[in-house]
């Protein structure tokens, strides 16, 4: 199946040490949780997290399968939690 349905959550200000080289590794092992947590949504792909304007953490997903609101709303409280915990 395509992975061709994205998702995009942006939010998360990151801490002042967004360059420092530990805060890049816990980003990237958030990536491995996002992609559990998602899977009880939907069949989650490539998983991109990025920064976007003002400093935010932009989480790009690309699904086989549109998302409902419902879904949308808990796949975004979901990734929201995961990158508080960071």
């Amino acid at each position: 199946m395509p992975m061709n349905q994205p998702f995009e959550y942006t939010g998360i200000v990151l801490p002042d040490d967004r360059e420092n080289a530990q805060f890049r590794d816990r980003l990237e092992s958030a990536r491995a949780r996002i992609i559990r947590s998602l899977q009880k949504f939907t069949s989650p792909g490539v998983v991109h997290i990025g920064l976007g304007a003002f400093n935010t953490v932009v989480v790009s997903v690309a699904t086989g399968v549109e998302l409902d609101e419902v879904k949308r709303d808990q796949a975004s409280d979901a990734i929201h939690r995961i990158l508080t915990d960071l």
